[in-house]
C-alpha cells in the first residue's frame, strides 16, 4: 500500500493543473488512502471527477450567459427605440449614485445586473425621478463620465468608430472626429 505522499504523484491523467479543485483532491486522497484505494485507480475516478466539475460550471457559466441574452432582448423589445437611451440614463444614475456615495461603478458591471430588466427599470424610473427634481449638477456628472467612458473606448480601439476616428480614408471619418469633438466638449464643461 502506498504511503498518502505517493498519492499526490500521477493524479488526474488529462487535467490541467489551474483547473484542480485542491480541497476536493485533499478528501479524496486521504480517503482513498484510509480506504486503501490504490492511486492509479484514484487517478483515474478523480480525473472523471474533476472533468465533471469543469463541465458543469462552463454548463452553468453559459447558463447565464445565455439567460443575460435572453433578458438584454426583453429589454430591447420592450423599450424598442428608445433601448440605447434608456441604458444609457441607467448608466447615468448608477454611475452618479456610485459617485455620490465613493463606490467604483465597475462592481456593477454584471451583464446579469445590468441586464435585468427589473433594474433597468429601477434605475430608469430613478433617473427620471432625479430629472424631474432638478437633479441637474448630477445629471451633469452622469453625462461628464459617460463621455468620457466612450473617449476612452474611441481612443483603446473598443468603439464603433475607433477604426474610423484612426483611419482618414474611412468613410465614417468625418463622423468619428465629429463625435470625439463633441464628447471632449462634454468633459470639458
Amino acid at each position: 500500500m502506498p504511503d498518502l505522499a505517493e498519492y499526490a504523484t500521477n493524479l488526474f491523467e488529462g487535467v490541467e493543473p489551474e483547473s484542480l479543485d485542491y480541497q476536493l483532491f485533499e478528501r479524496a486522497r486521504t480517503a482513498a488512502h484510509k480506504a486503501g484505494i490504490q492511486a492509479e485507480a484514484l487517478s483515474a475516478v478523480m480525473g472523471d471527477v474533476q472533468s465533471f466539475i469543469n463541465e458543469t460550471e462552463a454548463q452553468i457559466e453559459q447558463a447565464r450567459v445565455d439567460s443575460s441574452n435572453d433578458q438584454l432582448k426583453t429589454l430591447q423589445q420592450t423599450y424598442g427605440n428608445k433601448f440605447k437611451a434608456v441604458m444609457e440614463a441607467c448608466n447615468n444614475t448608477l454611475c452618479n449614485l456610485a459617485a455620490e456615495f465613493g463606490v467604483d461603478a465597475s462592481v456593477f458591471n454584471m451583464p446579469e445586473l445590468r441586464n435585468n430588466p427589473e433594474v433597468v427599470k429601477f434605475f430608469y424610473g430613478l433617473s427620471e425621478r432625479m430629472k424631474e427634481a432638478g437633479f441637474a449638477n448630477v445629471n451633469r456628472m452622469a453625462s461628464v463620465a459617460t463621455a468620457e467612458q466612450e473617449l476612452d473606448s474611441i481612443y483603446s480601439g473598443s468603439h464603433e468608430l475607433s477604426k474610423a476616428f484612426f483611419d482618414s480614408s474611412d468613410p465614417n471619418w468625418q463622423r468619428a472626429q465629429d463625435r470625439v469633438n463633441e464628447l471632449t466638449k462634454m468633459t470639458l464643461g
